[in-house]
């Protein structure tokens, strides 16, 4: 009887062990985080080998539900993050753009992912590559840049103490008011980024349509809407470091814009770094990436 009672007691720990390694493996397959909550659909893309330096990665196309709308975004993992089933940094990454102009390319975001080592996670914005919805140029909208860190509270494989935010023109924008609203960002980097939504609006014409259509009001109409989108008003309630990248000649988002951006978060007592150049270049440049990689510490 007493060998029977240890035989059983045997048989159930080593059931526990195997529902416990079982369920360990699953926390690293990537496709199983389709049982969270608002996540729609993970389908992992057939990109190839993308280049031939930097670590190799894998990368998915989510879907998720964010208010009433269908979300695509894109997810790029290292292999050896899986593999070793250790968690790994997090950048969210935010496109520039509008609507399908500058919309994500999954080459682009597995290529981040490859060159930094990091974990990437990149939102097209509703109503974009397929999604549902209607992109308002940082109203709603920026509900789809949020819930890529509550997906990220949800993944074994991001290590929770390091997500990073990382924006490029109107992308910028949305990492402003994104690190306005949610502390879980650690730190942020700005590149050409619009900062004054008033001065945006004035310094172009084809600017003037896309607030129009996207805002669906005038800084004159709804002051108030662009005072939101505009971080030089409300540098003060930034809750983490910034670092900025902006080129002095840089035509479709005014250096001025970063200078102004700059002196508000010197006012406020923020931490920052900034980093001009003297060209025009709107976006990344090669030694960029080792910047933002030593900030990402």
């Amino acid at each position: 009887m007493k060998k029977k009672f240890v035989f059983g007691i045997l048989c159930f720990m080593l059931l526990c062990l195997c529902a416990c390694v079982t369920r360990n493996e699953e926390l690293w397959d990537v496709n199983q985080y389709e049982r969270v909550e608002d996540i729609i659909s993970i389908e992992k893309l057939d990109l190839g080998r993308m280049s031939s330096e930097g670590v190799e990665v894998s990368t998915y196309k989510v879907k998720y539900q964010v208010d009433d709308c269908t979300v695509v975004s894109y997810l790029s993992v290292p292999d050896a993050c899986i593999e070793e089933q250790d968690a790994y940094p997090c950048i969210i990454f935010n496109r520039g753009g509008n609507r399908e102009f500058s919309a994500n390319v999954p080459e682009n975001i597995a290529y981040l992912a490859e060159s930094s080592g990091k974990v990437i996670f990149a939102t097209q914005y509703r109503g974009v590559d397929g999604g549902t919805g209607t992109e308002e140029y940082g109203g709603a909208d920026l509900n789809d840049v949020l819930k890529l860190i509550d997906f990220c509270e949800e993944f074994a494989f991001v290590d929770t103490e390091q997500i990073y935010m990382m924006g490029v023109s109107r992308g910028g924008m949305m990492t402003y008011m994104a690190v306005r609203e949610d502390s879980r960002i650690k730190k942020a980097v700005v590149i050409s980024g619009l900062s004054d939504a008033f001065m945006a609006y004035d310094a172009r014409t084809d600017m003037q349509e896309v607030f129009k259509e996207l805002v669906g009001e005038t800084p004159k109409s709804n002051p108030e809407e662009y005072e939101k989108r505009s971080a030089v008003y409300w540098a003060e309630e930034i809750k983490c470091p910034i670092l900025i990248i902006h080129s002095k000649l840089d035509e479709r988002v005014s250096f001025e814009q970063a200078e102004k951006m700059v002196e508000a978060l010197e006012e406020a007592g923020k931490e920052y770094k900034f980093i001009s150049y003297e060209d025009d270049v709107h976006g990344l440049h090669p030694e960029d990436f080792s910047i933002i990689m030593e900030w990402c510490q």
